[in-house]
């Protein structure tokens, strides 16, 4: 059971379609491989929940956002997706951190569709 110092953690449903998207496209058919994506997801959700400065600041249009790397822990390479999420209040003591999107490293354009649904422009 989380203690108080955790903060809530709410994906927008717009992140939930690009998780599902990721999963039917790197697991096809493979069962296992789309359970140990989603098992890797909800560990990082826990992670950001018990340490929401645990990722990466991004920059540009999406100043304020945070990024961790997310992938099937039996891939070989660098991981090939980033969960953004973004803190509210942005300073001090989060409450809440929403998930806005999971983005395919290799494709910056995933980037580019967040800064669009936050209605951010470059």
């Amino acid at each position: 059971m989380p203690d108080s110092d955790w903060v809530e953690i709410r994906p927008d449903e717009a992140a939930f379609e690009d998780l599902r998207t990721h999963i039917r496209t790197i697991a096809g058919n493979d069962q296992a491989s789309a359970g140990r994506f989603y098992r890797a997801y909800q560990e990082i959700a826990k992670s950001i929940a018990s340490n929401p400065y645990h990722g990466d600041q991004l920059t540009g249009n999406l100043m304020g956002l945070r990024k961790v790397y997310l992938d099937d822990p039996q891939h070989q390479g660098k991981p090939r997706f980033r969960v953004v999420y973004e803190l509210e209040p942005d300073e001090g003591s989060p409450a809440l951190a929403r998930i806005r999107g999971v983005v395919r490293r290799a494709e910056s354009i995933g980037y580019l569709v967040i800064a669009h649904r936050l209605g951010r422009r470059r």
